[in-house]
């Protein structure tokens, strides 16, 4: 090869470089420029990453990263697959609150940026079978009602409702106390849990019973009676013997009054 022709060909390689090394730069700037332009927006926005995996076999509503607004609830699901039960929701990422750990359906919300929470899901000696009844179904029912499956140490809320006239007086234990947990026996609702994982069931049972009042009987200022059923209870629905008493000379008596109260109170006579 000549002179000539090395001597072009080193130049049109220079030229080329030139080129390639303005275009790199150009593309570099660009590429920056784009950054920037994401950064700002996601700052402006006040925009995070959310990433929601899933323990056991289950699936996620979202799944995967996405952008949510933070300090603001984002909704989340989940949905267990055969042969498994939805746990709870975690996270090992502070400013992470749940409306509710224990519900498929919840929200999140995400105080100190990017995090990632992971839906739990348990199969196997996990699952346990709870059933709560009314002690008397002409009384009142529950909610839920019958057998269901339960995840071993997750609470679980249970309702009495009692018909009209009646009041849950308490929740009892019919068998598998060893193996359950009640909040309080007498609240309404109440939060039952499995807390033994090598249960099998257990059997929660509302009982019911009649209202009472209490009744106060009073004289006006011309008497002196009224200690018959004085500041007593009384089952709905129940007939009370009164007495007026004796009234003070010159007085005679006239007629019972309700005083106070919103109770419906009918008199024989």
């Amino acid at each position: 090869m000549n002179r000539h022709i090395i001597k072009t060909a080193g130049l049109f390689l220079s030229f080329l470089l030139l080129i390639s090394g303005v275009l790199i730069f150009i593309g570099c700037e660009d590429t920056i420029s784009k950054v920037i332009e994401e950064e700002v927006r996601l700052a402006e926005n006040h925009i995070v990453f959310l990433t929601v995996f899933s323990s056991g076999t289950g699936s996620t509503t979202p799944e995967g990263t996405v952008e949510v607004v933070q300090s603001t609830s984002s909704p989340i699901s989940a949905s267990a697959g055969t042969d498994y039960m939805f746990y709870k929701w975690s996270t090992n990422d502070s400013g992470v609150t749940f409306d509710d750990v224990y519900s498929e359906n919840t929200n999140v919300t995400l105080n100190n940026g990017d995090a990632t929470v992971t839906a739990e899901f348990v199969t196997g000696n996990s699952i346990h079978l709870l059933e709560v009844v009314s002690g008397n179904t002409s009384l009142g029912t529950t909610d839920p009602n019958g057998s269901f499956s339960v995840v071993n140490n997750r609470p679980y809320t249970i309702t009495a409702i009692p018909n009209s006239r009646y009041h849950l007086d308490n929740w009892s234990i019919e068998f598998g106390a060893s193996n359950l947990s009640l909040s309080d026996t007498t609240s309404n609702p109440t939060v039952a849990k499995i807390v033994n994982p090598t249960s099998t069931a257990a059997k929660i049972q509302a009982n019911f019973a009649l209202n009472t009042y209490n009744l106060v009987v009073q004289q006006d200022a011309e008497g002196n009676g009224g200690e018959s059923g004085d500041s007593n209870a009384f089952d709905d629905g129940a007939s009370i013997p009164i007495n007026a008493g004796n009234p003070i000379t010159g007085a005679v008596f006239t007629n019972w009054s309700v005083v106070s109260g919103d109770g419906v109170i009918s008199f024989d006579d």
